[in-house]
């Protein structure tokens, strides 16, 4: 369970090159602010192997979203009954009034029951990617979804939680924790904060059992449907270049060559 707020390492505030950006949409009278979600280049990487009969090897990294945008990222999940396993998830635009604007449709989020947590997971806010220096993709990830939120500070002095018609949205709610029964969550991440993803947390690896040694891009996108509203779409993929190697009677190693925020590539 991720519950306590705290700043960023230095390596990953240098790898962000972090700066808040400044954009908005007008309609009438109100301007409404987008938030600009920034993916960090993915860190703390390794491998490790599962145990058990059947052991698996995985390449296991860390993955953070950044909020750089002067609106918060904003989504609220409905299903008409809990008949309906899914819940369909609409971004909401705010203005400075607490006035907002629906973007319908932007996704799905479904109820997870995991050894660690339980709770509404967005479904593809972002994608892991194994792939070789040529593009072709080797191996994709296994995450089930994900519960943003205001985690980890990026920008000193700015507020967690956020104001609007719903009133004060603090992640204490866990997006929905324990709530299996819900008709409707809300989950969002503050201008000047992050949420990280810890290696090896549920879903935070990619399966490499039988990929050959050599090197490859690890890639880490956010909102790769473009569905959401952003300010800036040029800053949701970053990337490392990696080697895996397979020393006799060891375990497999991932080593990173270099690393390029910003870019799916990596030279």
């Amino acid at each position: 369970m991720r519950t306590r707020a705290r700043p960023l390492t230095a390596v990953a505030l240098f790898a962000a090159g972090i700066s808040l950006a400044a954009a908005a949409i007008s309609s009438g009278q109100r301007t409404y602010q987008l938030p600009d979600l920034r993916q960090i280049v993915p860190d703390r990487i390794g491998v490790v192997v599962t145990r058990g009969p059947n052991p698996r090897e995985r390449l296991i990294f860390s993955s953070t979203i950044v909020n750089l945008g002067p609106g918060p990222f904003v989504v609220e999940g409905q299903r008409p009954s809990v008949r309906a396993p899914l819940m369909t998830g609409a971004q909401l635009i705010f203005a400075r009034d607490g006035a907002y604007r629906r973007v319908p449709n932007i996704g799905r989020l479904h109820y997870v029951r995991a050894p660690d947590h339980a709770h509404w997971h967005l479904l593809r806010l972002e994608t892991y990617e194994l792939r070789t220096l040529g593009g072709r993709l080797v191996a994709p990830d296994r995450k089930t979804g994900f519960c943003p939120g205001d985690r980890y500070v990026v920008q000193r002095g700015m507020p967690r939680g956020w104001s609007g018609r719903f009133g004060k949205l603090r992640n204490e709610s866990h997006c929905g924790k324990s709530k299996p029964r819900a008709l409707s969550v809300l989950e969002s991440i503050s201008p000047g904060w992050a949420d990280v993803y810890d290696p090896n947390l549920e879903g935070q690896f990619i399966d490499i059992t039988g990929v050959p040694a050599g090197r490859y891009l690890l890639v880490n996108r956010v909102n790769p449907d473009r569905k959401l509203r952003e300010s800036d779409y040029t800053n949701n993929a970053s990337s490392d270049l990696i080697e895996l190697t397979r020393p006799a009677g060891a375990r497999p190693r991932a080593t990173v060559i270099n690393y390029c925020k910003d870019q799916a590539t990596c030279p």
